[in-house]
């Protein structure tokens, strides 16, 4: 799907899940762009909670507390048509969202706000260049044609 098509969805359930303050900030116009003609939901982590609260964006805290897989369990029961995600390094609640909506064929759309570690935002890697699992969306928005190649290098053409 090409991303005007995406961002000119009307009367959809779109889920927003950003635990980092950098996926919050390239996140947010996506979200007001979406918001008036769609159903949003939008969880946050502490530090992005307050990149979208400072844009005007409500979200709800995603307490670290929780166990990320009941809790991407709970939120994809809710049948999203669209999931948008950050990414980040280590296990976190987009890459359970992402592992779990698989199984569940909903439609995952990662982003990637740094050139730091690219390809590793959708791993887990337990040593040095070993991955031990991926965590591949449906798509994935770069910024650059540098993060394009740096996946495409490492087998992922989303």
């Amino acid at each position: 799907m090409l991303i005007p098509k995406i961002l000119n969805q009307v009367k959809k359930k779109v889920l927003f899940v950003a635990i980092d303050a950098g996926s919050a900030l390239f996140l947010s116009p996506i979200i007001n762009k979406m918001n008036p003609y769609n159903e949003v939901y939008v969880i946050a982590g502490i530090n992005s909670y307050k990149t979208f609260d400072y844009r005007g964006i409500k979200s709800k805290i995603f307490d670290e507390k929780n166990k990320k897989s009941d809790f991407a369990s709970f939120l994809l029961k809710k049948n999203f048509d669209i999931i948008f995600l950050g990414t980040n390094l280590g296990l976190s609640l987009e890459k359970e969202i992402i592992k779990q909506a698989k199984s569940l064929k909903c439609f995952t759309i990662a982003v990637i706000d740094h050139f730091w570690h690219t390809w590793q935002r959708f791993s887990n890697v337990k040593e040095y260049l070993k991955i031990e699992e991926a965590f591949i969306p449906d798509l994935i928005w770069v910024f650059s044609e540098t993060q394009y190649k740096q996946l495409i290098d490492v087998g992922i053409n989303k």
